[in-house]
Order: C-alpha cells, then sequence, then structure tokens
C-alpha cells in the first residue's frame, strides 16, 4: 500500500509593471502574483505485518522516493519605449509576469528529472553499482585461480627491467666510491693549507673540492614506462596475493557470520545546456533572452544481503571452485584490466555467479540519489530605449529513490573507471606499444 507524507510549501513572488515616466517611476501599475511551490515529499510502501514478518527472520526491500527542492529568484527590473523616439514608456519589477500563473511544480519545471540524458545516467549508475554488489557477494578471500594464470605475465613484468637496474645499481656505487675518494683528498690538502703560515696562505688559493659532471646511464621514457609498468602489475600483484592468500589461511577457522551485505557504488557528474530561449517581439519594443544550465551528481550504491555457505571448504576459500573458470578466463586475456578501465566485465562475469557462491540471497536493493543545481539567468534588451534588466532564477533539487533488484538488473555498462595512477598506466602502455611497432618496422 503507498503512502505520501508531504511537507512541502508555497510561496509567492510578486512583481508589477504598467507605464511609467522618464525616470522610470510607474504612472500606474498592475500587480501580478506568481506561487512557487518548495517540495518535500516522500513517498513509501506499507508493508502489511511487517513487524512479525521480520521477526521470522524475513528481509522485506520497500520502494521509497524522497524529494526536497528550494529556489532564489533575482528579479529583473527595467522600462523600455514601445515606439521610436523613447514614446510610451513601459517599466516592470521583478519580471514574474512572464511565469506560470499555477504553482511550479520542480518536478516538471524544464523536464530537469525527464530528460533523456538524465534517465540514460541513472540507468547507468545503477547497473554498474547493482553488478558490483553482485559480484562481490560471497567473494573468496583469495583468487587463487586467476593468480596461477597471471603468474606468467606477472614474472615477465617484473623481469623486463631488471637488467638494467643492475646495471644501474653497479655504477651508482662506483660513483660513490670516487665522491668519497675525492673528499678525502679534500680534506688532506685543507688540512695541509690550514697549517701553513699566515703570509704563505695569503700568497695561494685554498684548495677546492672537485666538482665532477656524471650521467648514470642514459635513462629513456622507455626505461621509466618499463619501471613503472613493473612496479604496478608485477610488484603490486604479487604483494597483494600474498596479504589474500594469507588473510585465507587465518580465516579457514572462522566461522562465517550468518548474514552478510555486499555493496558498490558509482557516480556520475554531468552539465546539460539548454538551448537559449528567445521571446518578446523586438519590433514592440523589448526582448528577453533566457540562458538555462543544470548541473547533475548521480550516485547510486546498491546492496546485496546474503546467507554465507556454512561449510566453507579449501576450494572456496581460495576461488578454486569451477565457477570461478570464467572470471580466471577473462583476467588471464592479455590487457583484460585495460578493457576494465571501461566496461564492467570483471564485475558482470563475477555477478552472473553470485548464488553459486552464497547460501541464499535474502534481499537486493539500489538507492540513487539525485542533486541538481539549475540556474536560467535573464536578460532584458530595450528596442527603441530604456533600460537592460538582467536577473536569474535559480532552483536545487535532491531526489533520493529505493527499489528492490534481483540478479536480473546486473548490467554490462560502458563506464570511465580512472584515477590518477590508472592514467600513468595508459601512457606507459601507450609509449611501450609505439615503440614496439616502430622496432618493427
Amino acid at each position: 500500500m503507498p503512502r505520501t507524507r508531504s511537507r512541502s510549501q508555497t510561496t509567492s513572488l510578486q512583481g508589477r509593471y504598467g507605464p511609467v515616466d522618464s525616470s522610470g517611476n510607474f504612472t500606474s501599475s498592475t500587480l501580478v502574483t506568481v506561487p512557487f511551490l518548495a517540495l518535500d515529499e516522500m513517498t513509501d510502501v506499507v508493508t502489511p505485518r511487517y513487524r512479525r514478518r521480520s521477526a521470522k527472520g524475513e528481509v522485506v526491500v520497500n520502494a521509497m522516493s524522497h524529494i526536497q527542492t528550494s529556489y532564489w529568484y533575482e528579479p529583473v527590473n527595467h522600462y523600455w519605449a514601445t515606439y521610436s523616439g523613447g514614446a510610451g514608456l513601459h517599466g516592470g519589477e521583478g519580471q514574474v509576469w512572464s511565469l506560470p500563473r499555477q504553482p511550479m511544480d520542480p518536478r516538471l519545471f524544464g523536464g530537469l528529472l525527464t530528460s533523456q540524458k538524465y534517465l540514460d545516467t541513472v540507468k547507468t549508475c545503477e547497473g554498474v553499482a547493482i553488478t558490483k554488489a553482485y559480484a562481490e557477494a560471497g567473494k573468496a578471500d583469495a583468487q587463487s585461480l586467476v593468480s596461477i594464470g597471471e603468474l606468467g605475465e606477472t614474472l615477465s613484468f617484473l623481469m623486463s627491467p631488471l637488467r638494467k637496474v643492475s646495471s644501474l645499481s653497479k655504477r651508482v656505487n662506483t660513483l660513490m666510491d670516487i665522491l668519497e675518494n675525492d673528499r678525502k683528498v679534500y680534506d688532506a690538502r685543507r688540512r695541509k693549507y690550514d697549517q701553513l703560515p699566515e703570509h704563505l696562505r695569503l700568497r695561494r688559493d685554498p684548495p677546492k673540492l672537485v666538482k665532477r659532471q656524471w650521467k648514470i646511464g642514459k635513462v629513456q621514457v622507455s626505461d621509466v614506462a618499463s619501471l613503472w609498468l613493473a612496479y604496478r602489475y608485477g610488484l603490486m600483484p604479487l604483494v597483494y596475493d600474498v596479504q589474500d592468500h594469507w588473510k585465507a589461511f587465518q580465516n579457514l577457522a572462522e566461522k562465517p557470520p550468518e548474514r552478510q551485505t555486499a555493496r558498490g557504488k558509482w557516480k556520475e557528474l554531468f552539465v546539460e545546456d539548454d538551448p537559449d530561449l528567445v521571446e518578446g517581439d523586438a519590433a514592440m519594443g523589448s526582448s528577453w533572452r533566457t540562458t538555462r544550465s543544470t548541473q547533475y551528481e548521480v550516485t547510486s550504491r546498491a546492496g546485496v544481503l546474503y546467507e554465507p555457505k556454512v561449510e566453507v571448504d579449501i576450494p572456496q576459500r581460495f576461488g578454486l571452485e569451477l565457477h570461478r573458470l570464467p572470471s580466471a578466463l577473462w583476467e588471464w586475456t592479455p590487457l583484460s584490466f585495460v578493457a576494465d578501465w571501461l566496461l564492467n566485465m570483471g564485475n558482470f562475469i563475477d555477478a552472473m555467479s553470485a548464488h553459486l557462491r552464497t547460501k541464499a540471497v535474502l534481499g537486493a536493493w539500489v538507492t540513487t540519489t539525485v542533486t541538481y543545481l539549475h540556474q536560467s539567468r535573464f536578460r532584458f534588451t530595450p528596442t527603441y530605449g530604456g533600460a537592460i534588466g538582467v536577473g536569474s532564477y535559480t532552483q536545487t533539487c535532491r531526489f533520493k529513490s529505493r527499489r528492490p533488484v534481483t540478479l536480473a538488473d546486473i548490467r554490462l555498462e560502458y563506464r570511465l573507471d580512472m584515477n590518477v595512477k590508472r592514467v600513468a598506466d595508459a601512457f606507459a602502455l601507450g609509449y611501450q606499444f609505439l615503440t614496439k611497432l616502430v622496432k618493427r618496422k
């Protein structure tokens, strides 16, 4: 049974317009009132016998939505001539007469929560978050099957720069020995100089420490790229594998909790600019130009409540079960980690086997929070004379919704999952690819 609770309030803006004199003062005017609706409305679903059903262990996920809006209005004060030569002056305060005469529902204003780009973004965020949550449900402590398959590639990343590193370390040690010898020679000469009589010291220049120009090998961009990739995809994966397997060994004797929650999250930002809206008739003395822009932030959080398997054996704890093979095959694919930057393929494959990794999935949900800031800027331009007027209308909104989901809601979505380290990875991989391409030619 749906239920709605509202704390919305309606406020009004007032403006007036009419003939004015040459100083811009009204000779007579008409008062116009426009109501605005500040929303605070929540809708949810009432579950019959909820307490009794919850006490028996049943998990109930209810749909819910909550919207809150607020607005600011900067009025436009202006006047204009309706005829050439400055005759027939009219003026306005507030510029509200061009707005609707009924309460402006922010859910309908400008289609801010119904535009196609907004709907597509919500779909992507929810799909990525739901898929991530299902992929984390019942996940093994260590991915031994993946580690075995990737061992060769991991070692190749590590071995490529080792020869250059060894040669570089030898040259550094030689340089340090030479610098130390220069320091000893300088100290001995300085002691002898300081022991000379003063009249001899005045005639001679004091000894100076030898300054040497050294090059420690020819460090090229390819060397830097190779070292970075060896660190990111050679050394660190080995460190993480050791940590995960040690954790799995420690948890072998532990009994998992009766219920666990796996979570996923995704957020996107975008700006939507509408075409300028031109109103009025310049031939009649004035025209309006409205510039509209909306900044959106869409955040989706998904959760999967499940019962873990009671008897956790070694294959499950270490990710050696048969259903892990599709995920391992994807991880073994060369440069699959690059594809995961653009497509949630890894999580999608893991999500499909969520019911095999858990005893039971008790419930799943996704909560999406949308905040936007909309600005409409007005500019009034007189044709035959008068005063230019500018103003703005600003509206903020926070819309939160929750709905139950199932495994059928997982999605293979395109999204850009990048950070500073991955940008560096992309440059290093691109440079190495181009270098190999040039050498082949």
